[in-house]
């Protein structure tokens, strides 16, 4: 009866520990791909976003070199992972100065991904 109860404790411990695992495994990874990846200020740029889920909703935000947030989420409509978990869209980036820049791509409150970009005079 002892060693049926070590073999049963034993195999509750393996199946929590692959169910742990398991659920690590599910956090999202993205890319994000900036193009151009340097513009001048003003200009425009495509941000496509991949290895998402489909129906995702995705946030975008455009840190500083120092951290701070200069733009979040102004891409409109906002962007919407397909059925193969990408998506595309246009960013508008007047109002910014020249500098390097850093999007992130949100889904569910977690940063997915990151891709730089220099705004140029």
């Amino acid at each position: 009866m002892r060693v049926r109860n070590v073999v049963a404790l034993g195999l509750l411990v393996c199946l929590l520990g692959i169910s742990a695992i398991a659920v690590g495994c599910s956090e999202k990874s993205g890319e994000l791909v900036v193009d151009p990846s340097s513009v001048a200020v003003g200009g425009t740029v495509t941000v496509t976003g991949s290895g998402l889920s489909a129906g995702d909703k995705v946030q975008l935000v455009m840190l500083t070199d120092d951290g701070t947030v200069g733009l979040t989420g102004l891409v409109t409509p906002v962007p919407e992972a397909d059925a193969s978990g990408t998506f595309t869209g246009e960013l508008s980036l007047k109002g910014f100065a020249a500098g390097t820049y850093t999007i992130q791509m949100i889904v569910d409150d977690a940063v997915v991904a990151t891709a730089d970009i220099e705004l140029t005079q």
